[in-house]
């Protein structure tokens, strides 16, 4: 008996509602009414579509996780390594493995062997996590869920960040011993958030020759894979006494200013051949609300005009795109839930830009509009294989 083709003006099995000319069939039009192919291909590619969407929505333009099971195992492709155990039940569970191998079972021993405040930051994150799972898991091999805490988000998106880079054949040896090493870490940490973030954002990435002193140079150029628009990019992240691995003692809260116009005039005055990006991480402590409702919005902005007035040395600072974040995951306790994440975008001399009204990007500059919304849509860590 011959099967039916789905009708253009039924509704979509993908269960929107619409009707199919609408939604999945306007998309697969080519493969699914050009090529006339059966009703069984027809739906599994509106499934493959569907999949692929909600992955974008969810993680960017990311490449697909790769996993299968056989004979007992799961295995998983990162890049061009094959990972594999018989303990994985979520990709979390992977992700915990993963950055262990990444940095070096050896490396991670010597640092546990510390004093605990002595540690590296990162094996204090693996500490936090090795208690959140003693609390919660009550039967191994089970799947429980729990409210993740600040150390604990930290740890698992540090891990994903590597993974996405390392399955984008983009995570340097250099950067992973940055990473290892106490008093580069924080630095090294951000740059991999925001090399992350452009992969997100559907960039190609071009690292910088760090190893060329002749002059400077920012961290890499990012090429928008759809327009081809080349950015010369620079991450800097505000250190802060005692936090984050960094010598000293550190502040109470309150105590703690911003103070983030020298870092902004250090990356202004680096070398690019592309329209400048900056991103920033201001290392503030959390507070409740938006950027605009933090006590240090006002501050920002009175940085970012008197630098812009200033300019560099007698000379007026070069356009660019800024891109002030602030991860505070690192400023509460073990047993606290993560705390909220702040963006803010704006630009330093171009007067067309208003940091009242980003959507301007989306006009006079699509890809760095692109990349402002994955910054704030893309912040989830998959935890499924499928996803």
């Amino acid at each position: 008996m011959k099967k039916k083709k789905i009708g253009r003006n039924e509704h979509c099995p993908c269960g929107s509602g619409l009707k199919y000319k609408k939604c999945h069939g306007h998309q697969a039009q080519d493969q699914l009414y050009n090529k006339k192919l059966p009703v069984n291909t027809q739906r599994q590619i509106i499934e493959q579509i569907i999949k692929d969407q909600r992955h974008k929505a969810d993680y960017g333009e990311t490449r697909p996780i790769i996993a299968t099971d056989f004979k007992g195992y799961k295995f998983v492709a990162v890049g061009n390594q094959l990972h594999y155990s018989k303990t994985w039940k979520t990709f979390h569970d992977f992700l915990f493995d993963y950055i262990k191998n990444c940095l070096g079972p050896d490396w991670g021993n010597l640092e546990l062997k510390k004093d605990v405040t002595e540690r590296h930051p990162i094996i204090g994150w693996y500490k936090c996590l090795c208690d959140f799972q003693r609390k919660h898991i009550k039967e191994d091999g089970e799947i429980y869920s729990a409210v993740c805490t600040g150390p604990v988000g930290a740890y698992i998106s540090l891990a994903y960040d590597l993974y996405v880079l390392r399955h984008h054949a983009l995570l340097q040896s250099r950067l992973v011993e940055r990473l290892k090493d106490k008093q580069q870490f924080q630095g090294a940490r951000y740059e991999t958030y925001v090399t992350a973030s452009f992969i997100k954002a559907g960039f190609e990435i071009d690292f910088e020759d760090e190893a060329d002193k002749s002059k400077s140079h920012c961290e890499f150029v990012a090429a928008h894979k759809a327009s081809g628009k080349k950015y010369s990019v620079e991450a800097k992240s505000r250190h802060r006494s005692g936090i984050l691995g960094r010598n000293g003692t550190a502040r109470n809260f309150d105590e703690i200013r911003l103070r983030i116009g020298g870092l902004l005039r250090t990356a202004l005055k680096k070398e690019a051949l592309h329209t400048r990006v900056v991103f920033i991480d201001l290392n503030m402590p959390p507070e409740e609300g938006g950027p605009f409702d933090q006590r240090w919005f006002k501050s920002l902005l009175d940085e970012i005009d008197r630098v812009e007035k200033e300019g560099l040395t007698g000379e007026k600072a070069p356009s660019a795109y800024l891109f002030f974040t602030n991860h505070p995951y690192h400023y509460v306790g073990n047993e606290e839930p993560e705390p909220q994440k702040n963006f803010l975008m704006t630009a330093i001399n171009m007067p067309v830009f208003k940091i009242s009204s980003p959507e301007i990007a989306m006009q006079a500059d699509p890809p760095i509009f692109k990349l402002w919304e994955s910054i704030n849509s893309h912040i989830k860590v998959p935890n499924k294989f499928d996803e």
